[in-house]
């Protein structure tokens, strides 16, 4: 289900498609076929020339719903209503009011990861004022291709195939769309700029069309359109130029000249989406998510400096990280005890007045070292020595010079 709504007004400097002056009264002929004419004929060719480059200001009305039912995530029929109303604020003689019934199906071609064909067949009933209903045939190709999360390029084919009864065209006229554009979205800005070549051909079917007559033009829109609120994504406030140049008509009033109008309004769109394609999508991500699931692999520990050193960690062969041996300097007449004894004596420097855990740092006085339980001092203390396991080890971890 799709709704929207525009309000908007425009400027339109050629509201009646005639052509330019010059080459109007060109077909005047000479001013003395002009002089030839009636008061009442010399009038109405007074007030045809008036109506050339006459602009005008218009409020147009444009609601547009399509509903619609997802046989499949990529095949979709429905049924789309739109109304278009123009009001003019001077030349009210061309209100206008067009209504639309149609419905049909469309279905998608998804062309590699970033390309869609869309093809769509619809038939539709078009009722306008003051004329006579016609009735359709639109069948339509559509690609679009993202180039980027921010911006898209599309182009489009519609064969508007025109009859006059239900179920009868083409019998009044053929007229080929090609579209082409290109959309840009930022931060909540909408840019987009689409040009479209119209051809139509009325002279086969004579006096079945409503003009007789083949007309080409091209029509050019440049739009720039803001979000106004993020709660609200479709609203939005927009700004529209649109150039047209009609040709190949023979100038004929109505089909002829060169126009341009610019819109200004607002904009407001609802969608909810198809509940096939939702349910696609979920499942899509659930099947990439078992996919890409991976076992959790334990992770090895890694060994951190800690504060809390554990007590078999507090040795002379293994320091603790966050210390490192200490140096010690070697003095200058070391003490020796009696070797037969088992024993040997050191000097400690004063100068090592350093703390280390659970190491006991005496006075400097001489100590005495057993062979296999050996204590260290070396400062000022009186906490407990720092056990090894003989002199040499002490020797090796720096503890005591070497002799």
């Amino acid at each position: 289900l799709n709704a929207t709504v525009e309000s908007s007004f425009r400027y339109e400097t050629n509201p009646f498609q005639f052509p330019l002056k010059r080459r109007f009264l060109r077909q005047l002929g000479t001013p003395a076929t002009f002089r030839a004419l009636n008061s009442f004929q010399q009038g109405q060719v007074l007030n045809a020339v008036g109506l050339v480059g006459n602009d005008d200001l218009v409020f147009r009305v444009l609601p547009n719903v399509t509903g619609g039912l997802a046989l499949t995530p990529r095949t979709r029929v429905f049924c789309n209503y739109f109304l278009i109303r123009d009001s003019l604020f001077h030349d009210i003689r061309l209100n206008t009011v067009v209504q639309s019934i149609a419905g049909g199906v469309a279905h998608d071609f998804p062309i590699s990861t970033r390309g869609n064909l869309l093809t769509e067949f619809q038939f539709r009933e078009l009722y306008q004022s003051h004329q006579q209903p016609v009735f359709d045939f639109l069948p339509t190709m559509t690609f679009s291709y993202l180039l980027n999360p921010r911006t898209a390029l599309f182009t489009s084919a519609l064969l508007q195939l025109r009859g006059k009864r239900y179920f009868q065209a083409p019998t009044r006229e053929i007229d080929p769309f090609y579209t082409l554009g290109t959309l840009y979205q930022r931060n909540g800005w909408t840019f987009s700029a689409t040009g479209t070549f119209v051809q139509n051909f009325r002279e086969p079917f004579k006096k079945n069309a409503i003009v007789p007559h083949n007309n080409y033009s091209f029509i050019l829109d440049f739009e720039v359109a803001r979000r106004l609120m993020k709660q609200l994504a479709g609203v939005q406030a927009f700004v529209r130029a649109e150039p047209i140049y009609n040709f190949h008509s023979n100038n004929l009033a109505g089909l002829a000249g060169t126009d341009f109008r610019l819109f200004w309004g607002m904009r407001m769109n609802a969608a909810k989406p198809a509940l096939t394609a939702v349910l696609e999508q979920i499942r899509d991500q659930i099947e990439e998510e078992e996919h890409e699931f991976k076992p959790p692999q334990a992770v090895p520990r890694q060994v951190k400096p800690s504060a809390f050193i554990m007590p078999y960690e507090l040795n002379a062969q293994c320091p603790a990280v966050i210390h490192d041996c200490l140096p010690l300097r070697l003095p200058e007449e070391p003490v020796l005890g009696d070797p037969a004894q088992g024993a040997i004596a050191m000097k400690i420097l004063p100068e090592y007045n350093l703390p280390l855990p659970g190491v006991d740092l005496p006075s400097r006085t001489v100590r005495t070292y057993e062979p296999k339980q050996t204590r260290v001092s070396l400062r000022e203390d009186d906490s407990e020595g720092c056990v090894v396991d003989s002199v040499e080890n002490a020797v090796k971890m720096k503890f005591l010079p070497k002799l």
